[in-house]
């Protein structure tokens, strides 16, 4: 009677499939709970590296955070103040515009009345009898009272120039305190420092 030889075991292979998905789930669980490990260790190596504990991290956000609120808000602020200017600006302009161009139309007509009223007297001379001399007086007298309508003119002028000036770079001189005068150019007040027409606030 002979021995037959034993054969080793041979695993199936859906046991072999089965021995890899248990490996790979072990792996990917390992992986799942050593993430938070892995991340919980590297903020506490960045947290002792700017010497801070993480309640004091938050704390420190939390500060920035409501400083950031208090900046937006200071923004905005500025924003509202600085379209109220800027529509302030304008109309003192159109203002300055119109008053400028009303003074230049009455110089104009003013300057021409003169020079036919001149033409007049040039024409008649000296030898005109009593009625032309005095037509000719009323006419220095028209002339006089003509040249005091002007001065009038350009002092109000001066003065409506002068209200709007001390309006408009009052406002300028609190972001440049060096402003302390002003000059006209184009109909237009022009802020400036160190010029012979001075603003009073």
């Amino acid at each position: 009677m002979g021995f037959r030889k034993k054969e080793g075991w041979k695993p199936h292979h859906h046991h072999i499939n089965k021995l890899l998905w248990v490996i790979l789930g072990m792996v990917l669980i390992l992986l799942v709970l050593s993430k938070p490990a892995f991340i919980g260790y590297r903020m506490s190596q960045e947290f002792k590296d700017i010497e801070m504990t993480p309640s004091e991290v938050l704390a420190r956000i939390t500060s920035y955070k409501s400083d950031l609120r208090v900046t937006e808000t200071k923004l905005d602020s500025c924003e509202v103040a600085s379209d109220k200017l800027i529509d302030d600006l304008v109309v003192e302009k159109d203002e300055n515009f119109v008053c400028g161009q009303t003074k230049d139309e009455i110089e104009s007509d003013y300057e021409q009345q003169i020079k036919e009223l001149n033409l007049e007297l040039e024409s008649v001379g000296t030898s005109a009898d009593q009625r032309v001399q005095d037509e000719i007086s009323l006419i220095q007298v028209e002339l006089t009272n003509a040249n005091l309508a002007s001065d009038n003119i350009q002092r109000d002028y001066d003065l409506v120039v002068k209200n709007s000036a001390d309006n408009i770079c009052c406002k300028a001189k609190v972001d440049n305190s060096d402003i302390d005068s002003y000059i006209v150019s184009s109909n237009k007040v022009v802020c400036t420092s160190g010029e012979d027409k001075r603003i009073s606030c």
